[in-house]
């Protein structure tokens, strides 16, 4: 009997069949991947547009806490300060939030990140905050502005008083004489109320 090398197989076991994919095969495969990236790539900027919102919300209720402990040391009294800064035009003379605020939260700190919106890419390169504040308040307690007339027949109260809101959705004047258009960064303004809580008001 004829010994058998160790290694050797039947000849039937070691040839492999192998076919490529077809042109149709591809074509399926290529059209299943981009019906995927069609589907996911709106999902995914809902996604990040709810995760810029949430940022903002969250820097809006860090400033809130910074105006509250301005207001504690100065008799329950708001920053006296102007809307926005330059370049965007205002009747108020005040500095701007930041300089009012600027023992409470240097604006250059890690911590002062927060005066901008990361979906912001238009108003703080130009004035250094993505918020408008409510300048009315300046100077006054809100008890105070809650009770001078047509507020006090509305019926305010703190949790419906705007302190700071989303700068955004209008066009707007600059020193220069030119406007800028700003675009609505979120489904819903993010809004500052006075009692302290950030809700939304819905375009």
């Amino acid at each position: 009997m004829k010994p058998t090398h160790p290694t050797a197989r039947p000849l039937r076991q070691s040839l492999v069949c192998t076919r490529g994919f077809t042109l149709i095969e591809l074509l399926v495969v290529v059209s299943i991947i981009g019906l995927l990236i069609g589907i996911l790539l709106p999902v995914m900027a809902q996604v990040r547009s709810a995760a810029e919102k949430v940022t903002c919300s969250s820097s809006l209720r860090q400033l809130g806490l910074v105006i509250e402990s301005y207001t504690i040391e100065h008799k329950e009294t708001y920053p006296i300060a102007r809307y926005m800064p330059e370049p965007f035009v205002s009747s108020s003379p005040s500095p701007p939030i930041m300089e009012a605020l600027d023992d409470y939260l240097d604006e250059e700190s890690e911590e002062g990140k927060v005066y901008q919106c990361p979906d912001d890419d238009q108003v703080y390169d130009l004035s250094g905050i993505s918020y408008e504040y409510n300048f009315s308040l300046g100077g006054q307690s809100l008890k105070e502005f809650l009770e001078s007339g047509r507020l006090r027949r509305m019926n305010i109260d703190a949790s419906k008083m705007t302190v700071m809101r989303d700068f955004d959705n209008a066009e707007f004047l600059l020193t220069d004489g030119s406007t800028i258009t700003v675009p609505m960064r979120h489904i819903g303004r993010n809004i500052l109320f006075a009692d302290g809580h950030v809700g939304k008001l819905a375009f």
